[in-house]
């Protein structure tokens, strides 16, 4: 989709809101191959005084910030650069980027979500798919969680099929912060729905957890304190329970 075109996005339903970037280079008149990048975001219009889009001037990159009560999520869609096998380099600066951004975002409360082109699944894994494996590492290094994977129940999930080698991979993803990770309910891939050779991912969202001082910033880094005296032992047992689900999940 071209500069031109992205207002056709508004059309796609009315009940919403649309912002997109494009990847396509509109200065040349001819158009060879698959242009990579281009993302965009939908929002319904009964919360359009809540939001605030945030660009990044990149055709990979686009955020959405959601304020309620003073209190920040920050939803950021990506499509990171596939393995070539030769691209490496630039998928770990995308990955930085991405880790720049959180850290500067006046909330730990935050949801990446999109095309990682990093396939996790062990299952018909493709020849040169190593992004995977950047990923988890990136994870581990910045404490940030891959939900869908911590959450998705389905054996064998995959959001990408390949028509040319008939395999499937899991390369799209949601990696939050712990506080974002604690505000999702569910994942569930569409296997259903198909558009594309990749599947759509869906996230619920409790925005009623989400509770933060406005006035402190920071993410998953920042030093807050619990009150284990104030938790019951419910909470205990579930705190207990996730954090043993990722730990075993990351150690795999």
């Amino acid at each position: 989709m071209s500069d031109d075109e992205l207002p056709l996005l508004n059309s796609i339903d009315v009940n919403f809101y649309a912002k997109g970037v494009s990847a396509m280079n509109t200065v040349d008149r001819l158009q060879k191959g698959r242009p990579f990048g281009g993302v965009g975001i939908l929002w319904h219009r009964s919360i359009a005084h809540m939001c605030k889009i945030i660009n990044f001037d990149d055709p990979r990159l686009i955020g959405i910030e959601i304020d309620c009560d003073s209190r920040k999520v920050l939803l950021l869609n990506v499509y990171l650069p596939y393995d070539n096998g030769e691209n490496c380099d630039e998928y770990l600066y995308y990955l930085q980027m991405i880790n720049n951004i959180v850290t500067d975002f006046p909330s730990s409360y935050t949801i990446v979500c999109g095309d990682f082109n990093a396939n996790v699944n062990d299952v018909n894994i493709l020849p040169g798919h190593r992004f995977g494996k950047e990923l988890v590492k990136f994870c581990n290094d910045e404490s940030f969680v891959l939900s869908d994977v911590v959450l998705c129940s389905e054996p064998n999930t995959f959001t990408y099929f390949s028509e040319m080698h008939n395999t499937v991979s899991w390369l799209d993803h949601f990696m939050t912060t712990v506080n974002g990770h604690d505000i999702i309910n569910n994942v569930t891939v569409k296997y259903n729905f198909v558009s594309s050779d990749h599947l759509p991912v869906c996230a619920k969202l409790n925005l009623v957890n989400v509770a933060i001082d406005p006035d402190i910033g920071g993410n998953v880094r920042s030093t807050h304190s619990i009150k284990w005296e104030n938790m019951s032992k419910d909470d205990c047992d579930l705190y207990c329970k996730n954090t043993k689900k990722i730990i075993m999940w990351y150690k795999t």
